[in-house]
């Protein structure tokens, strides 16, 4: 079961959540946060398992990104990037908009 949402979060501000599972098993998934400057979506954070593990990718206000990679499962890293996100959106824009790294400051 393929399952594909959004959630506004502000005026400018939105989360994609992507994810598949199967049997109860996590197969894939993707959730990013989103601000819209100038008219274009631009990444802010974004977990996903793409090239077959979890990772995350972080960006700042210039396009530059940092990735890392998570030794977890893909459960726990969609659990984990879904607490994170529930929790620190707000702190997540915030950085951004400064020019910093969403984790950094």
């Amino acid at each position: 079961m393929r399952i594909d949402f959004s959630l506004e979060r502000a005026e400018d501000t939105r989360e994609r959540r992507t994810f598949e599972i199967e049997g109860g098993k996590v197969q894939s998934f993707r959730l990013q946060l989103e601000i819209r400057i100038e008219g274009e979506w631009k990444p802010v954070i974004r977990w996903d398992t793409t090239h077959g593990f979890v990772d995350c990718d972080r960006y700042n206000l210039q396009g530059e990104k940092r990735k890392s990679i998570l030794n977890v499962s893909f459960e726990e890293g969609l659990t984990r990037a879904q607490n994170a996100l529930n929790a620190h959106w707000h702190l997540y824009r915030q950085r951004f908009l400064e020019g910093w790294f969403p984790d950094e400051r």
